[in-house]
């Protein structure tokens, strides 16, 4: 029976290919196209007031606000820029960077600029409470720009950095994290800073199944936290935990509950490949049937 499940499986993930194909070039596309929106925006600020020698038509109320969020972003832009040339570092260069983060969380260069300058101001500074202020802050900074746009690779690795420096509780993540997954429970990100922030806080692996477990018994379509469950167990199976030693049992568990989330909703492509990656993986180390 497994040999016809791996089948299946690796079948499934051959058809979907040209598929997550077409979904980098549509991804590369609409990021070119917002590129190119913005350039028209800042573009139109420089242009006269009169168009082949004729009055232009007053801007519409959308077309205005518009070219007010590119002229405030492009003034942004310059300003950061001019303080990453120049390695100012102050309070007033951080807070104009906190702004232009908020209005393009996107901007790799304005977080790249606050880790230097968080950096150059932490080695000078010795007491332990003002250190953990000035991360304190970046979090509220990270975290005003992932309500903006909770996808945003640049905000959750700044998280990650600032995690990382040991000062600050990790209990306030998993509540962020519960918040984040009921806007999308499907967000890669926020699942990936999950298992960075389980890692950190030593959460055991058996725990974070049962909450992934948790997330799938509420919606078979959760694919990310199908990934997740696959990222888990892989994990299980390597380190030998009490209860995942024996392989050939545990799969065959996991084909059950796969064959039944199947069935129960009908499962995208994309679902199926995901689900299938872990088997994939177990693919060679499986007994023939």
């Amino acid at each position: 029976m497994l040999q016809i499940a791996f089948q299946f499986f690796r079948s499934l993930e051959l058809s979907i290919v040209g598929s997550q194909a077409q979904q980098v070039a549509s991804i590369r596309r609409a990021e070119s196209s917002s590129l190119f929106s913005l350039s028209l925006c800042t573009a139109s600020l420089s242009k006269r007031k009169k168009m082949h020698g004729r009055p232009r038509k007053a801007p519409k109320p959308d077309d205005a606000a518009s070219a007010a969020k590119a002229a405030q972003l492009q003034t942004l832009q310059l300003q950061l820029l001019q303080y990453h040339h120049d390695k100012i570092y102050t309070k007033e260069a951080l807070e104009i960077c906190a702004k232009l983060v908020e209005v393009n969380p996107e901007h790799y260069t304005a977080w790249n600029y606050r880790k230097l300058a968080v950096e150059s101001i932490l080695r000078s500074e010795t007491d332990a409470d003002a250190i953990k202020a000035i991360l304190t802050q970046e979090l509220r900074v990270a975290e005003s720009a992932l309500r903006r746009n909770f996808k945003c690779y640049s905000a959750w690795y700044h998280r990650k950095w600032v995690l990382n420096k040991g000062f600050l509780s990790l209990d306030h993540e998993f509540r962020l994290l519960d918040q984040f997954q009921k806007l999308g429970s499907r967000n890669f990100h926020a699942w990936t800073y999950r298992r960075h922030v389980a890692a950190l806080k030593n959460l055991s692996l058996e725990e974070e199944l049962k909450f992934t477990t948790g997330m799938i018994d509420t919606n078979f379509s959760n694919y990310s936290a199908w990934h997740n469950r696959s990222v888990l167990l892989s994990d299980l199976l390597k380190q030998k935990v009490q209860g995942y030693s024996h392989r050939e049992k545990v799969l065959t568990e996991e084909y059950e509950l796969v064959h039944q989330a199947i069935f129960t909703v009908q499962m995208t492509k994309v679902g199926g490949f995901i689900i299938s990656g872990f088997w994939i993986k177990q693919l060679d180390r499986i007994p023939q049937c």
